[in-house]
């Protein structure tokens, strides 16, 4: 029996244009790992303002767009601006009871952290009693008169408590309540964030499960640096 030649041609016709996508999506799906390789890669420096990380990565995505051909807006892909950040360019540690804690796991310095290093005691503040804002004013004003580490150790948040935790990432304490460093709890995850400006003291947020079951002893090392014109573009 004869096979119907327009039969023959659709079929092969499908054939031809399924190979063609196939390929070209193969090809999209390469090249967007490559890309997501370099810019993942430890020579961006996390893409963020330390090392120009931010600056390296948009160098890159300009000589990616310019392979592409892609038409720009002006003569180049960029738009520049400038902007105060708080950045850490050195390497951060922080010991509870004699144990070395891992920076990005087990805690991480708040956006708005000041530098400091020191070795002291720490004065826990937890919500298994109640606590007014005078009692965490008291809290606080002692640790700053004995030198002390606060740490907010709240193994459960009301709304009242989340209000205070972001205040304390967000708004520096009178100068009478600063301790010589902060340390928040937290239950869940650790999130990143950016500020425009610089703490008199550190801030850390660690994860509870990096938590001993006694705080005894603390010890860091944070050094900030604040920019008050970093240069970038995007």
């Amino acid at each position: 029996m004869n096979k119907n030649p327009l039969l023959l041609f659709i079929r092969y016709s499908l054939f031809i244009i399924t190979s063609f996508f196939t390929t070209a999506y193969a090809q999209d799906i390469n090249y967007a790992h490559r890309v997501i390789n370099a810019l993942t890669s430890p020579s961006m420096h996390g893409r963020g303002y330390v090392n120009e990380g931010c600056n390296i990565a948009a160098d890159y995505l300009k000589h990616q767009f310019d392979s592409l051909h892609l038409q720009s807006f002006s003569n180049n892909y960029f738009q520049d601006f400038s902007f105060p950040v708080n950045t850490f360019p050195s390497a951060v540690t922080l010991n509870v009871n004699s144990k070395n804690l891992t920076p990005g796991k087990d805690y991480i310095v708040e956006a708005a952290s000041g530098g400091g290093h020191g070795s002291t005691d720490a004065v826990v503040v937890s919500n298994h009693y109640k606590h007014s804002e005078e009692d965490v004013t008291r809290f606080l004003t002692y640790a700053h008169k004995k030198g002390q580490v606060v740490i907010f150790d709240y193994d459960t948040l009301t709304a009242d408590d989340a209000n205070l935790f972001m205040s304390l990432k967000q708004q520096e304490l009178p100068k009478e309540e600063q301790p010589v460093a902060l340390v928040l709890i937290e239950n869940k995850k650790l999130t990143m964030d950016v500020s425009h400006e610089q703490f008199n003291y550190p801030i850390f947020t660690l994860l509870r499960s990096a938590l001993p079951n006694h705080i005894s002893q603390v010890s860091f090392d944070v050094t900030a640096k604040l920019d008050k014109d970093f240069k970038t573009h995007n």
